[in-house]
């Protein structure tokens, strides 16, 4: 009944832990084969209890292919890369999982499931109005101009109805395990409905980095081709008759792709709009295949501000700031150097690639900030001993008295126990311009710390009114921007980039009076602190914590835990299948709670294939199931139930 959380049988939940990483498949199938030694197992589980073998994976996912509910998600596109085994350069396969045709099987098999993924026409339509008002409101200028020239040449955004665009962004980021190898994650989704990690982050693909041809980003590079294909094809609206290397699809060539070639995508002739790129730092450099970095002269790739010189991002805080002047377009910034195939993305711009507010702050700004005021209120240095306010013994035992305090805090405010930093420990202010990793905190929990900080400085602000200003401001520019809507007004704009300019004024001011002591201190200038001020004065991707990495981290740590759960030689395809394997049975668990019908039922015959080869496809499996198949082939589509 729709409304209601369906029940998923023992098979579907150990699918569904085999596909979140939590065990494996041969762990699975013994569960499976004690049930069928009990009695009472369904088709579903016998089959799963037949799967501890050399190929039980291959065999699960062969059978897997032939369910309903596995419909939902298409089979893995594999295409050719060059990849790096046993020193040697070699041709191999990598697998992905396309989002056109994720797009297509969704829109037309699942429209409710859609809306809640990517947005019903109501919230795209507010999304887009938002997006417009924004460009209306720039001021004249360098920042005005180049964000209206992108919305009038964008071929989406300038030619399609507001009701029948859909707002996607693409996100990647390397994630390292614990035996230390490292995987890529590439993913996307829809941008402008929120909600759980799982809904608004999608997989594309898994890179095996210890196989990746970094020379030319080679490897990297052929996944681009294949996902800036696919998203063009989105742009487009129907499915492309010729694959991503422009051989057309026939009957000996990716068959079912050769079926619905030139139909729409959706039966809404639904377009998506690619609006951004997501990413730290090092994804951003390697993906757009920028010259510019942190550790060479040349450090943004949006304006040119130097690491040394007159151009130095030191002297360049403010929005006054000469520099300003120098802001790249769009159209000459990809009439330089080679660029990526992304950027062959329809609609693509490289303001919509900028930086990342948690990586920017959290895990930028803050990791030095907030040790370099511990250092001071601590009372570290031998010049600021007597000013320490946590009693004068060693340091480990003025750190100690630090964490009772902040844990207090911490109570008294109600900031989760998951958000809080666990101890205050003497690593935290080891050196003389301290800094932190995520082995001290997370992200989360040093943006939670933030306000505690700010309140010692404050109490202490007679001793230094440029730590409290700058620690207060830090907080003002923060809280308009997650108090805001994903679109800041043009008042909510010019105040965050206040708040922004005197906390950075403040931060140089200590920088300087270091200087000018002669002595060496715990405040620095970092190619972050430049960073911050394309995220507060120029505000391409709207409300900086509306665009942030978090869910796109909680989503790589995920694709970790099945990733680490596949053989090595094959992880790369398996765990896009058992990614495959989970997402459809969750959203036909979804499909089933707002329809009351779920996929592996009858009745849902006709909605799981794509609208054109919908008839053609149920009555041939009509006639398969009638006549029956080799078991793990072809079984009947609806024994899962």
């Amino acid at each position: 009944m729709a409304g209601q959380t369906p029940r998923l049988t023992l098979a579907e939940e150990l699918l569904s832990a085999i596909g979140e990483g939590r065990t494996t498949v041969a762990t699975a199938s013994r569960f499976a084969a004690a049930r069928v030694a009990e009695g009472g197992a369904d088709a579903s589980c016998t089959m799963l209890a037949d799967c501890n073998t050399r190929n039980g994976e291959r065999k699960l996912h062969r059978w897997a292919k032939g369910q309903w509910w596995r419909q939902l998600l298409p089979e893995p596109y594999s295409f050719e890369a060059p990849l790096q085994k046993l020193g040697r350069q070699v041709s191999g396969h990598l697998h992905c999982i396309l989002p056109h045709m994720l797009f297509a099987r969704l829109a037309s098999g699942a429209p409710l499931v859609f809306d809640q993924l990517f947005g019903s026409a109501e919230q795209r339509a507010a999304f887009w109005s938002e997006l417009e008002r924004t460009g209306r409101e720039e001021p004249e200028g360098a920042r005005g101009r180049v964000h209206r020239e992108w919305l009038r040449r964008h071929p989406v955004l300038s030619s399609v109805d507001p009701l029948k665009r859909v707002p996607v962004g693409i996100h990647g980021d390397g994630g390292e395990m614990t035996s230390g190898e490292k995987v890529m994650v590439l993913s996307w989704g829809g941008i402008c409905n929120p909600g759980a990690t799982l809904d608004t982050r999608l997989l594309f693909a898994c890179l095996k980095e210890s196989e990746m041809v970094h020379e030319g980003h080679a490897t990297l590079f052929a996944a681009f081709a294949v996902l800036a294909w696919s998203m063009t094809a989105l742009a487009d609206g129907v499915h492309p008759r010729v694959d991503h290397n422009g051989r057309p699809f026939a009957s000996d060539h990716w068959p079912a792709m050769a079926r619905v070639a030139g139909q729409p995508l959706s039966p809404d002739s639904l377009r998506a709009a690619w609006l951004e790129l997501r990413g730290d730092w090092q994804f951003l450099r390697a993906a757009l295949h920028l010259q510019q970095h942190y550790g060479a002269i040349n450090v943004c790739h949006l304006c040119q501000v130097t690491s040394r010189g007159l151009g130095h991002y030191g002297e360049h805080l403010s929005r006054a700031s000469p520099l300003r002047l120098t802001l790249v377009t769009a159209r000459g910034w990809q009439s330089g150097t080679p660029r990526s195939p992304l950027c062959q993305i329809p609609g693509f711009n490289i303001w919509r690639c900028s930086f990342d507010a948690m990586h920017t702050l959290e895990l930028g700004i803050y990791q030095r900030v907030i040790p370099a005021a511990l250092c001071e209120l601590l009372g570290v240095p031998v010049h600021l001993r007597e000013q320490g306010i946590f009693g004068r013994g060693n340091v480990a035992a003025r750190c100690m008295a630090a964490t009772r305090a902040y844990h207090a805090w911490a109570r008294e405010t109600r900031v989760p126990s998951s958000s809080r930093v666990k101890a205050i420990t003497a690593g935290w202010v080891k050196g003389v311009t301290p800094q932190l990793s995520q082995s001290h905190a997370k992200a989360a929990a040093l943006r939670a710390m933030l306000p505690w900080v700010a309140t010692l400085c404050e109490q202490q602000a007679a001793s230094s009114p440029r730590r409290a200003e700058l620690l207060r401001a830090l907080l003002a520019m923060d809280r308009v921007w997650l108090r805001a809507p994903r679109f800041l007004t043009r008042q909510q704009a010019d105040l965050a980039a206040g708040h922004c300019e005197r906390a950075l004024a403040a931060l140089r001011a200590l920088v300087q009076a270091q200087q000018e002591a002669g002595a060496q201190g715990p405040w620095r200038l970092i190619p972050k602190v430049h960073a911050l001020t394309h995220l507060a004065y120029d505000g391409a991707m709207g409300n900086p914590r509306a665009a942030h990495c978090y869910q796109d981290e909680d989503f790589v740590g995920r694709i970790k835990r099945i990733y680490v759960r596949c053989h090595g030689r094959s992880a790369p395809l398996r765990a896009v299948q058992r990614y495959a394997l989970h997402c459809s049975l969750r959203l036909n668990a979804r499909h089933e709670l707002l329809t009351g019908v779920a996929f592996r039922d009858p009745a849902c015959v006709g909605e799981a294939v794509t609208p054109a080869a919908s008839s053609a496809s149920a009555a041939a499996s009509s006639s398969r199931g009638a006549r029956g198949v080799k078991r793990g082939r072809g079984r009947p589509k609806s024994s899962l139930r």
